[in-house]
Formats: C-alpha cells, structure tokens, sequence
C-alpha cells in the first residue's frame, strides 16, 4: 500500500512522495483550486459500463489523460492518479480474451468459425474506430479528465483509450467475471461471429407452405 506524505505542497511546483519502503517518487503538485471532484463523472460511467467499483481510485485512473499524473478528488478524498494509457493496455487484453473465447465457442451451419475471420470481427466489435463510436454513444468523452490546454471534444482516440482503460480498471476491481458482466451489460457480445447460429425448417401456416428461419442463439456462458 502507497503511504503518501508531501513535503512540498505549492501551485504547479514538485512534491515528494515516499512509501513505506522508503522509496522516493517526484509528482508535481496542484494547489486546491485545481483539485477535481469526479465522484459524479465515476457514478456516471458506473452506469454506463454496469460495474459499481469497490476501488474507486481506478475508475479515476482509466479517466485520466491530463498528464502523467493528476490530483483529484475521490470520496472527498485527495488523490493522485496515473494516466490511463496502462490500463488501457489491460483493458485491450481482457477484451481480446473474453470475446476471443466466445468467438471461439462460436460456430453457424458449417461448424466452427474459421481462425481468419477472427481479425474481421475483433476490428468490428473492438477496433479503435468502433470503440470510439460506443463511447459516443455511451457519452463517455465528457468525463475524460483532460489537460488544461486542452479545448473542444475528446478525440476518438481519446475515446477509444477511456473505453479500454475502463474494462481494464474493472477486471483489475472485480476480475473476470465482473469484465464479462459489463460486456454483455453493453450487449459487445451481440456480434454473429460470437454467436451459435443455425438454420431448421419451420412451416410457414399462413402461407401454406414450407419456410426457412434463422434462429440465432447467443453464448452467453463464460
């Protein structure tokens, strides 16, 4: 556990920080005026993903992209956290994993989904540019903490590392299962290549003669 103590505390100077080992970390340090309460922008995006987080500390963290590291408000509670650029690589990982598994379990009328269609279905279901159109959607780039300089809309890539570093804040809070749960909670499962599809005759009584249907079950077990 971070035992933090600051030595220095003035605007926009360097503090320093040291841990029950005794080792030394320099962040720099704000003055309250530019400390931000984001307990609302963590309940918010609790709603969105459909995970209420124990640590609330990492939600903050996949929302931070002002700098390497920034001082806001949690619980009423000052704290430093790090950019998100590394949970985002965590939140990249667990995704190919989870979803990978049920595009593995996967299969239509000819069997199994064969291994080149993987790649077309990772970059439909959480490729940049579709992780960036779901965190439109969701509105998720207004509750990016951004640097000062920072003006307009978040970029999509923006948006695309926030979506990931939040999956990876919460298998790092809850693990897989809790991963799996905001996954269907955001319906990312429903993609056919995850799915178990097939085709049986089903008679069509209205028009007095035979008919296809397609049925479509999704795998929703781990």
């Amino acid at each position: 556990m971070l035992v933090a103590v600051p030595f220095v505390l003035l605007p926009y100077s360097s503090a320093f920080f040291t841990t029950s080992s005794n080792q030394f970390f320099s962040y720099p340090t704000l003055s309250p005026t530019h400390k931000m309460n984001i307990d609302q922008r963590i309940a918010t995006v609790t709603n969105m993903f459909g995970h209420i987080f124990v640590r609330k500390n990492l939600c903050a963290e996949a929302l931070q992209m002002a700098g390497p590291v920034a001082c806001v408000i949690v619980n009423d509670a000052v704290s430093w956290v790090p950019k998100n650029n590394r949970l985002a690589i965590v939140g990249d990982a667990i995704l190919d994993t989870v979803l990978c598994r049920k595009w593995y379990e996967g299969s239509d009328s000819a069997g199994p989904r064969p291994a080149h269609a993987w790649s077309s279905a990772r970059l439909q279901i959480v490729g940049n540019e579709a992780l960036n159109v779901r965190g439109n959607a969701l509105g998720l780039g207004p509750m990016i903490i951004a640097g000062g300089g920072f003006a307009g809309a978040a970029t999509p890539s923006m948006i695309a590392t926030t979506f990931e570093a939040v999956f990876g804040a919460i298998y790092i809070d809850g693990g897989e299962a809790a991963v799996l749960d905001a996954v269907q909670h955001l319906d990312l499962q429903n993609h056919p290549s995850l799915m178990v599809t097939f085709t049986i005759p089903i008679p069509n009584y209205i028009e007095s003669k035979a008919a296809f249907a397609q049925l479509t079950y999704n795998l929703l077990d781990p």
